[in-house]
């Protein structure tokens, strides 16, 4: 699966790529990208998907890592709901 990330330098310029329909980010991404803890990352998706704006079922996706192990990527509408 092709996927892209949004970004933040340094002095705040944020970039995002072109092709938005493959803007898939994972935790540690979004983490990095919001600066915040993990926990309260998460609060923020259950909260998403607790007041009904998305379902997991869209916004959310298993991708498999080449040594086994599977990372949790979310779409770019979670991305920009958070």
């Amino acid at each position: 699966m092709k996927r892209a990330t949004i970004t933040m330098d340094g002095s705040g310029r944020v970039a995002v790529p072109s092709d938005i329909a493959n803007v898939w980010m994972s935790e540690m991404e979004l983490v990095t990208l919001f600066d915040v803890i993990a926990p309260t990352l998460r609060a923020a998706v259950r909260a998403v998907y607790r007041s009904g704006v998305l379902q997991s079922c869209e916004v959310e996706r298993r991708i498999r890592l080449p040594n086994g192990y599977y990372l949790e990527v979310y779409a770019l509408p979670m991305v920009m709901a958070l």
